[in-house]
């Protein structure tokens, strides 16, 4: 009998060697083929990726409206008090939005700038807009102010 129990327990162990072997080896292979590496990871899917650009772009629009909306806002006011005329605010709304097409279309061109060569560039656009704005007879808070440099707590806020 104690022979029967001996041969059975060594029989026990080396089942449960095998199956633990086999287990261990298969979560090896199972990582190594990228099942454990984030490839079936929901937010690497192609429409979670599309969901996360869709939502994205559309705050950025939500938040490029709010922006034209105050500003039209704000001029419509210095217009109401006497401080610009109403062709001055029309000027002022068209040159937004030719230095917002602007932005888009430079947007490579700034990525690929130094900082020091970046802040050159700003320098001269400020030059420029400040130019514009003594041109026209219009303060230039209303062209720097609201659409250059605003981010990160930067820039003039009504």
């Amino acid at each position: 009998m104690y022979m029967k129990f001996k041969k059975t327990s060594v029989l026990s162990a080396v089942a449960l060697g095998a199956l633990l072997s086999g287990g261990v080896y298969g979560v090896s292979t199972a990582d190594a083929k990228g099942f454990g590496s984030g490839d079936h990871d929901p937010a690497n899917r192609p429409e979670t990726r599309q969901y996360a650009n869709r939502v994205t772009t559309d705050e950025r629009a939500a938040r490029q409206t709010e922006r034209k909306d105050s500003l039209a806002t704000r001029l419509d006011a210095a217009v109401a008090s006497g401080t610009i005329t109403a062709e001055q605010k029309d000027l002022i709304l068209r040159k937004h939005e030719e230095l917002r097409a602007e932005r888009e279309n430079d947007l490579d061109a700034w990525r690929n700038l130094t900082r020091d060569e970046r802040q050159a560039k700003i320098d001269e656009r400020r030059a420029s807009l400040e130019q514009w704005a003594a041109d026209n007879g219009i303060d230039p808070q209303y062209v720097i102010g609201s659409g250059m440099g605003e981010g990160f707590g930067r820039g003039n806020r009504a």
